[in-house]
């Protein structure tokens, strides 16, 4: 695992073994009980997707949608995506 970046609160973490994106937050139990993607690029095209919707004030992608595209869909993931879209 390599962190590779630390924003408030989020710690988000890439593994090098599959390429998944993990979101861990401050307090959770497991390092990697949230999988918010399958790989970097998913990830960062979706947040830049979600931005890029607000800058030009569209309809943010749903959460659900997000999952999705990135292919991590479980409840935790799920979470983080409405969480990240709704700021």
């Amino acid at each position: 695992m390599i962190v590779f970046a630390v924003g408030d609160p989020w710690i988000f973490l890439l593994d090098c073994a599959d390429g998944s994106i993990y979101a861990w937050l401050l307090g959770d139990e497991e390092l990697c009980g949230r999988r918010v993607a399958s790989d970097f690029e998913r990830f960062f095209r979706a947040l830049a997707s979600i931005d890029i919707a607000r800058l030009s004030k569209n309809a943010v992608p749903c959460a659900e949608e997000i999952a999705k595209f990135v292919q991590a869909d479980d409840d935790k993931a799920l979470e983080f995506w409405r969480e990240t879209a709704e700021i």
